[in-house]
């Protein structure tokens, strides 16, 4: 009996939510679980969990948010009271939970071979675009160490993607946070800003945390309640929290310099409701852009490989389609020139896909292979072309 106990909660992952102010029920349950060798994350919800505790004194929002969570898990953790522990490790074996809806068959161990499936094939999902651009950005990425990032901290949140989605690297994301030094934030880290807070009287010169996220996320309470150091930080007003986005993350890296958030890169370099749309196999786009600079551009790049297309600097006849920021300037000449093989679209026509896909909120019953591009062509202004400085 005592063996089993000791290994009943070998297979088990678990995250605590809403025991920050019911520390002593927190200790017992954390004991619990380690002495039937059971593992506990306390940063953030992770994609091996097969477990979530929701405090009974949790609010309602805050249970939905679990459970909402729970849905879109790529392992679908069950979501349970801390009875069923505490009842388990009496009766000396994992009960079945009588009222979860989401629960994935099988054993405690059939479960986790089931997450390291999912897990494989999550990575293959998001490493669909092009080899050879893959390659590409890692080598740009890493080309050298920097102090880019020096005194920042870090933090990586997505809510899981539908298999359609872009599914960022976390991997990738955090070696390129700490190659150009900055720190992933962590409970030692959130202790010694509790410390510096306490010493400081000033707060005009409090640190940065950037989080940064994906797959939906937005910065709303039951979301943080769901990254436990991320909650702690805002509570405690311990430092400077701004939500970011990977492709915020990519162009800072690129450019060697933060990016400005502006009203034409909102879409881009802020988190949104909703996750960016990969491009099927079949559509093959290959995009050029003209009249954007500085880190406008670089997001817009990072965005159109992400996704799956193919960037090309220069304009040539094998291109499916331009980006222009405005109806001037040499590629936007050819681009009209070469209408019959190029669609010269403007930037929402991207935003748009991001949303929606190739084609689009509103498609057509008759349309096929084609998608949305005709809602965002762009026209000849009159017989004059517009005034800009655009010769690209």
């Amino acid at each position: 009996n005592a063996t089993i106990r000791n290994r009943l909660f070998l297979a088990c992952k678990f995250f605590l939510i809403g025991f920050d102010s019911e520390k002593e029920e927190l200790l017992k349950l954390e004991t619990l679980i380690q002495r039937g060798r059971g593992t506990i994350y306390k940063n953030y919800l992770n994609e091996i969990v097969t477990y979530v505790i929701v405090n009974d004194e949790c609010d309602q929002v805050l249970r939905d948010a679990a459970n909402l969570i729970s849905i879109h898990h790529p392992c679908k953790p069950l979501v349970l009271s801390p009875r069923w522990v505490i009842e388990s490790f009496q009766q000396q074996k994992l009960l079945l939970p009588p009222t979860q809806v989401h629960r994935p068959r099988g054993t405690p161990s059939m479960i986790l071979l089931q997450q390291q499936r999912l897990l494989k094939k999550s990575d293959t999902i998001s490493n669909e675009t092009p080899k050879k651009q893959q390659q590409q950005r890692s080598a740009s990425l890493r080309r050298k160490k920097s102090n880019l990032f020096r005194g920042m901290l870090f933090s990586l949140i997505r809510l899981t993607p539908p298999t359609e989605a872009v599914n960022f690297s976390t991997k990738e994301m955090t070696e390129d946070i700490l190659l150009n030094g900055g720190q992933m934030v962590s409970d030692r880290i959130v202790q010694a800003l509790r410390t510096n807070q306490k010493e400081e009287k000033q707060q005009a010169n409090r640190r940065i945390c950037y989080a940064v996220c994906w797959g939906g996320f937005t910065p709303s309470i039951q979301n943080l309640g769901l990254h436990t150091i991320l909650l702690q930080i805002r509570n405690e007003n311990l430092c400077r929290l701004l939500f970011i986005s990977p492709i915020w993350l990519q162009t800072a890296i690129r450019d060697k310099k933060f990016p400005t958030i502006t009203t034409e890169t909102t879409i881009l370099f802020q988190p949104q409701p909703w996750s960016f749309l990969r491009l099927t196999k079949k559509s093959n786009l290959k995009i050029a852009i003209t009249g954007f600079v500085g880190s406008e551009r670089t997001a817009l790049i990072q965005t159109i490989c992400a996704i799956g297309a193919t960037y090309t600097d220069n304009l040539k006849t094998n291109n499916t389609h331009l980006i222009c920021k405005d109806a001037c300037g040499n590629k936007y000449k050819k681009g009209l020139e070469w209408s019959t093989t190029i669609h010269t679209v403007s930037v929402d026509w991207l935003y748009h896909i991001l949303q929606y896909g190739y084609y689009g909120k509103k498609k057509e019953s008759n349309q096929k292979d084609t998608g949305c591009e005709d809602q965002f062509l762009m026209k000849k202004m009159g017989t004059k072309m517009n005034v800009c400085n655009n010769n690209d």
